[in-house]
């Protein structure tokens, strides 16, 4: 979280040496999102089946 705020800054305030390396950090920060959710689901879905047994 800190590196993206470092990278939107130096991004507003002088161009990017790469600014494709913006990027690459969302992509990298939905997939982690997108893992931890998965993760939750499958927990709460574990959950549920065991109470209807």
């Amino acid at each position: 979280s800190e590196k993206r705020f470092q990278i939107r800054f130096k991004h507003r305030m002088a161009s990017l040496p790469n600014p494709l390396e913006l990027r690459g950090l969302r992509r990298k920060i939905a997939l982690l999102k997108t893992l931890i959710h998965q993760k939750t689901v499958r927990v709460d879905t574990k959950e549920t089946q065991g109470k209807q047994d």
